[in-house]
């Protein structure tokens, strides 16, 4: 027989017992270590079992030499096994064993048959636990004192993928119980463990519309996953936020079906936003190539789409690729419509804030034009009173007005036909620059000499115009042309050059101009001044200043040059004060 100390019984039974039972294996295998442990009289002591640590240490020693027995990739397996049985904040966990041996067979460390063995030998082992309820079966660590041998295996990394299925286990029930998805917080910190977590078809689904209704990106592997991927992605495909209507538009490819697809057809036609119309037009033509004409010009029974609607579709896709779309095929001016209704809608709201900028620019350039021509008719003069405060006033008003309307047709116009045309050639940004001041200078010409004919019955001739209009509006132009073509990575100080340039090259337009006998704004000024005898702007007193009796051509060429440089420097740096901050390294014309 063997002796033993009766306090130690009672010790044995305490730190054994959970919930006041006794699992009679870990008897066993306490008592079978204490017997080994016995003292020469065949006596077991009280102080021995302190010794050997106690019934967890006992315990713990066994599973080290139960994991022994398993080779390396066996070993790697089992251990995540028994981590997948405790919580980040070590707690034992109870979990389905079809669900533990989906997640670790998701890793692919090993096949779905050897693992279930090794899960066996575990329970054999009496290391796991296995319980049966309403028909499934459930796993769970065999006794609370091995939960600190287990958890000295977690790396920061393992740690941090088990905050991250602790915490996906909790927004599903979450979903379960109050249709919650999972906030943004918490996807951020779930997206970076989606691929080890090993997670569910039920939690897939989750994931799923979490990620789409928070305006995420989905990836195709986790909408493979999801059974009810397609329902999501066609429910949010409906959603009134444009970036979760894109993001269901992306993720609709690995799980595409004819109902999808009617809905990708009617995004791309009626959508609202640009930008989801051209996802889902380009989306469609992935997948059904050069099909893709014949399904967007072709209308279904009862649907309401006009014809300018579906040119803006097509027009998208020649964008995106010319080869898929056949202009004879269909109407040419309607796609090509469409695909100036396409560039304008895109680029509107920097087309306009631009053309404001250049207005801007173009009235200040202006109101010192006509502030510098005051002021030098005033020293002229050699004299200082209200008439010459006066006229410093009027002229520079009137420059502000011609600068701000002369700045709105150049600036608008090149930006919008640069625009338009940028996919093919920037020059075309010269020829809207040009088309624009054309616009204007006839404009102004046309208005100027029939209000002067109406209201005061002069007909001045030579007035400035639209080919006036139409060199310096090109003048202008050149600049960020040219600087977009010598720099391949706009910088802070090309900027500076390319409105430089821009002015030169309005300059040498004011000069030629000058030299083939057209008329800018002082010019202009001289004509209107010789109709009425009373006029108090004497132009030929500004003559003296370059050494002339009268306003002759070198004065013209001096004011032209000088009112060229004026309004290219305005109207340019208005443009580029307002454009958009995030443009602010490359604005585009």
């Amino acid at each position: 027989g063997c002796a033993f100390d009766l306090p130690l019984i009672e010790r044995l039974l305490d730190d054994l017992a959970e919930n006041e039972d006794i699992d009679p294996p870990h008897l066993q295998i306490v008592c079978d270590t204490l017997y080994d442990a016995r003292d020469e009289h065949n006596h077991i002591t009280e102080t021995a079992y302190e010794h050997l640590g106690g019934a967890s240490q006992i315990l713990t020693d066994y599973l080290a030499r139960v994991l022994r027995r398993f080779n390396a990739a066996d070993l790697n397996a089992v251990q995540q096994v028994l981590l997948s049985l405790i919580s980040t904040d070590e707690q034992r966990l109870v979990l389905r064993e079809i669900e533990l041996t989906a997640r670790i067979h998701h890793d692919g460390c090993i096949d779905a048959v050897s693992l279930k063995l090794l899960i066996e030998e575990l329970v054999a082992a009496r290391v796991v636990r296995r319980r049966s309820q309403d028909g499934e079966s459930w796993l769970e660590l065999a006794h609370e004192c091995l939960i600190p041998e287990v958890s000295h295996w977690l790396t920061d990394t393992l740690y941090e993928v088990k905050q991250a299925r602790s915490l996906l286990e909790r927004a599903l029930e979450n979903y379960r119980a109050h249709q919650l998805i999972i906030d943004p917080d918490s996807l951020d910190f779930l997206f970076p463990f989606l691929e080890e977590i090993g997670i569910s078809e039920e939690e897939a689904d989750l994931l799923t519309k979490s990620l789409l209704h928070r305006g995420r990106p989905v990836a195709d592997w986790l909408v493979q996953k999801a059974p009810s991927a397609s329902d999501i992605i066609m429910e949010a495909t409906h959603h009134n936020q444009v970036r979760v209507r894109l993001h269901a538009i992306e993720s609709s490819r690995p799980v595409r079906s004819p109902a999808l697809n009617n809905r990708l057809r009617t995004l791309a036609l009626r959508d609202n936003d640009l930008s989801v119309k051209k996802a889902a037009s380009i989306e469609l033509a992935d997948w059904f190539g050069s099909a893709v004409e014949a399904i967007l010009s072709r209308p279904f029974e009862n649907e309401q789409v006009s014809r300018i609607q579906r040119a803006i579709s097509l027009a998208i896709l020649r964008e995106h690729n010319n080869r898929l779309i056949q202009l004879p095929h269909v109407s040419s001016i309607m796609v090509m419509i469409g695909l100036v209704l396409v560039r304008l809608r895109r680029s509107g709201i920097d087309i306009i804030r631009q053309g404001v900028g250049g207005a801007f620019g173009g009235a200040a350039a202006g109101l010192f034009g006509g502030f510098l021509l005051g002021i030098g008719l005033a020293i002229a003069r050699k004299t200082v009173n209200f008439e010459v405060t006066s006229m410093i006033f009027v002229l520079s008003s009137l420059g502000a007005f011609v600068g701000a309307f002369g700045g709105a047709g150049v600036s608008f116009g090149m930006i919008t036909i640069g625009r338009i045309a940028q996919k093919y050639s920037r020059w075309w940004t010269v020829a809207g620059g040009a088309l624009g001041g054309a616009f204007v200078g006839g404009c102004a010409n046309l208005f100027s000499v029939d209000a002067l004919k109406t209201l005061f019955g002069q007909h001045p001739t030579g007035l400035t115009g639209g080919l006036e209009g139409a060199l310096i509006g090109a003048g202008v132009a050149l600049g960020p042309v040219i600087t977009y073509y010598l720099f391949d990575q706009p910088k802070l100080w090309h900027r500076i050059f390319h409105i430089l340039l821009g002015a030169l090259g309005a300059m040498c337009a004011g000069i030629l101009l000058t030299i083939i006998g057209g008329n800018l704004f002082s010019s202009s000024l001289e004509i209107v001044r010789l109709s009425f005898a009373e006029s108090q702007i004497q132009l030929e007193s500004i003559a003296m200043f370059f050494g002339e009796g009268y306003f002759g051509r070198t004065t013209k060429i001096a004011l032209g040059a000088l009112e060229g440089l004026l309004f290219g420097i305005g109207v340019l740096a208005g443009i580029e004060m307002f454009s958009q901050p995030q443009d602010e390294d490359d604005v585009e014309y």
